[in-house]
């Protein structure tokens, strides 16, 4: 099978070896690719740590029955907790689609 595609896959390596040196030779494009993924990932440790915030400013009770796990403690979820959590959503998806382009 191989020996079938032979010219192909001569083909196919050198256009993969044509755009390696390409992208190694312009050092602009990796570090403009490391920043990008560096900011997206900003931007998705700060989408989590507000997520964090936001569900903490829920109340909590404390039911017994509910048993080891996240120590008994239930949330009682307010609207505005949950209108929150849409808003930065909604931005957090923004924020990304925008960077995409």
């Amino acid at each position: 099978m191989l020996y079938c595609y032979y010219t192909q896959l001569k083909v196919a390596i050198a256009v993969i070896d044509a755009a390696a040196d390409f992208f190694a030779a312009t050092n602009r494009l990796i570090v403009l690719s490391m920043g990008h993924a560096l900011l997206g990932l900003i931007i998705i440790a700060l989408n989590g740590s507000a997520a964090a915030y936001i569900y903490g400013m829920n109340d909590f009770k404390y039911d017994p029955n509910f048993g080891d796990t996240g120590q008994g403690r239930l949330p009682i979820w307010d609207v505005w907790v949950i209108v929150l959590l849409a808003i930065k959503t909604f931005a957090f998806l923004w924020a990304l689609f925008f960077l995409s382009n």
